[in-house]
């Protein structure tokens, strides 16, 4: 039972649905785009998209593409380690902590670093702006620059 101030219901089908299939669709447009080659489970997405919450405000962002290309990026991460988890088994158990804690900044172990550079068409939402806090975070040895370009001053150009 879901209980939030100002909701109608308890439980909705819809919310139903989605908890079922939560990261099904995911795991399966990323394993066909790798020929059905990751090493990352559904359990994985799962996680990760734990890691990547954004805020719900008025209807579920999840799906916006400012998430989805932060969840790709963080689920290369946890392909790339879980391949290097079965490469390398004596590293298996520092491997296992990190993608449990979901923390990649050397507190267990696993250090990632780098530079991901993001531009979109309009301005981050609320909660998009919380997707790349907690990827911030989660993640603090990659360099984040995200940009947006004004949509309200493009879109006149197309009139």
């Amino acid at each position: 039972t879901l209980v939030e101030p100002g909701r109608i219901a308890n439980f909705s089908l819809d919310e139903h649905r989605a908890l079922n299939q939560h990261g099904q669709e995911t795991l399966a447009r990323l394993s066909a785009g790798k020929r059905g080659e990751v090493a990352f489970t559904l359990n994985d997405v799962r996680k990760a998209q734990q890691w990547l919450r954004g805020l719900f405000a008025q209807h579920d962002r999840a799906g916006h593409c400012e998430r989805q290309a932060l969840l790709e990026v963080t689920l290369e991460v946890v392909d790339t380690l879980r391949q290097y988890q079965r490469q390398e088994p004596q590293k298996a158990d520092i491997v296992a902590k990190t993608l449990d804690q979901g923390f990649f900044d050397g507190s267990a172990g696993v250090t990632v670093r780098g530079e991901l550079r993001m531009f979109v068409c309009h301005f981050y939402c609320i909660s998009c702006l919380a997707a790349l806090s907690n990827f911030a975070r989660r993640f603090p040895q990659v360099r984040l620059s995200a940009d947006y370009d004004d949509c309200w001053k493009t879109r006149l150009l197309d009139v």
